[in-house]
């Protein structure tokens, strides 16, 4: 190889290769103290905290208000609840706001809660026994709950979420425990039944082989079989709702105004860094419509529509799944510190939060002037199906006897819309079984075509920088 040297007696090679060591080093030096600093442990405070559970219109939300942090948000007339206890908290970079850690501490403060109000005289609070669970009152105790009706998986309790205190805490505790070692010694028993069936079952097979081998006929062993078979979903059902652990902590349910809240020890003194004011908000606007909708190939991925006659785009590449519920609209800095507490969040916004499932309606579809359909909410399934892109197929639930679905449970419940890739325009509103109109319930439906517009902006922004990166590199090969 034909090697050029300079007056220092180096070769050009072995310079280049100093240079590339020398920024790599350079590099290291930046990169190798940012990723440290990640790896290390926050450090962690002891704190007095307020640990919240606080009603935020559909479902509660946790969350904890520091010795540091002065204000705690409550919706009036909502019941909440308040427990104070000494835990570590640590501050989390990526999220910019402090986390709670009571693996390490979680100490409860014994105490009466003391309530000061502008008008009213001051309250005093024991705390209490509580539970909650998402139960519906007027279900049997050995009863199961309807399906979760929004198409969201994992939504959480909903709408059905109640707080029991005292003696129907313990009740409720003391039913679901019974409940659940009734379901376990069930499932033993099934478990059994199954083992057994299958010793059974072996046993058949080879008395069919058998007489196969003899050539006998064995259509009536087959049938017999078959007529006998066992699933593992044929087994007990496991309960659909949960009752938390019993707990003490305050519980709160107060008319909107501020107040004034602090811890009251056994020695009638007040536990330092208990103060904190108290505001509890009421909503702006109620009755709303909020539509929760997902295509077919997204169902995992809802998207939800809150404002009045909103445009929902789609590309008509999947059926459209929807449901309503109803939804209140709250001033935007409230709300987010009732479910985070020192939240950021705009003081002179609002937003509109779903409150409850709205059932009972039809979906009264407009395509074309003059051509309405009505709509009914139905359930549906979802079978794995792993030929499908999505990974699954969507069906209607069919539980009558005999039918797939006899011992299974609906997935979801919702309005169905066929759609197609044609571009259209489809308008929807929602009406009561009474035939009368929700107002705030109008929608828009546009299937429209995929757009390369934005595929072409983003080649014709990246060509500049391309066409220099490249320049750059043939003149360092041209000059190396």
């Amino acid at each position: 190889m034909n090697v050029l040297y300079n007056s220092t007696g180096c070769s050009e090679t072995y310079q280049n290769t100093q240079g590339y060591v020398i920024r790599i080093v350079i590099l290291c030096l930046f990169i190798i103290p940012c990723t440290t600093g990640y790896g290390k442990d926050p450090d962690k405070i002891e704190n007095l905290i307020y640990s919240i559970h606080a009603f935020d219109g559909y479902t509660y939300k946790k969350t904890f208000c520091r010795e540091d942090s002065g204000v705690i948000y409550f919706l009036e007339n909502t019941t909440n609840i308040l427990a104070v206890r000494k835990a570590f908290i640590y501050y989390w970079p990526l999220l910019g706001r402090y986390r709670l850690d009571t693996a390490s501490l979680n100490y409860p403060i014994k105490g009466r809660l003391e309530i000061r109000g502008s008008t009213s005289k001051p309250i005093l609070m024991d705390p209490v026994l509580y539970t909650y669970t998402d139960m519906p009152e007027e279900k049997a105790d050995n009863q199961s709950p309807s399906t979760r009706s929004n198409i969201e998986s994992g939504e959480g309790y909903g709408e059905n979420l109640r707080v029991l205190q005292g003696a129907d805490a313990e009740k409720a505790a003391a039913q679901y425990e019974k409940m659940m070692e009734e379901y376990r010694e069930a499932e033993k028993a099934w478990e059994k039944k199954l083992k057994e069936h299958q010793e059974w079952k072996d046993a058949m097979i080879g008395k069919i082989r058998k007489a196969r081998e003899q050539g006998k006929d064995v259509s009536g062993l087959v049938e017999e079989v078959q007529s006998n078979e066992l699933y593992y979903w044929m087994g007990p059902e496991r309960p659909h709702y949960l009752i938390m652990p019993l707990s003490e902590a305050f519980i709160i349910n107060l008319p909107e105004g501020e107040y004034r809240i602090r811890l009251i020890d056994d020695q009638k003194s007040i536990v330092e860094g208990s103060e904190k004011k108290l505001f509890v908000f009421s909503g702006i606007r109620s009755e709303g419509v909020l539509f929760q909708y997902a295509s077919a190939d997204r169902l995992t991925k809802p998207r939800e529509s809150k404002i009045p006659s909103a445009v929902l785009y789609v590309d008509g590449s999947s059926d459209l799944y929807i449901h309503p519920f109803l939804q209140d609209e709250y001033n935007e800095f409230y709300h987010e510190n009732l479910m985070v507490n020192e939240a950021r969040a705009n003081k002179h916004k609002t937003k509109w939060e779903k409150t409850k499932s709205l059932d009972n309606t039809w979906l009264e579809k407009t395509e074309n002037p003059g051509q309405k359909e009505i709509i009914l909410e139905d359930l549906f399934y979802i079978n794995q199906n792993t030929e499908t892109g999505a990974g699954y197929d969507i069906v209607y639930w069919d539980n009558r006897p005999g039918a797939p679905h006899e011992y299974l449970e609906p997935s979801f419940k919702a309005f169905h819309i066929p759609l197609t890739k044609t571009p259209r325009v489809i308008d929807i509103r929602l009406k009561t079984f009474h035939g009368k109109d929700l107002t705030m319930s109008k929608r828009q439906i546009r299937v429209v075509r995929k757009s390369w517009f934005l595929i072409l902006v983003l080649i014709l922004a990246l060509s500049p920088p391309g066409f220099m990166g490249y320049m750059i590199y043939r003149r360092q090969k041209l000059y190396r």
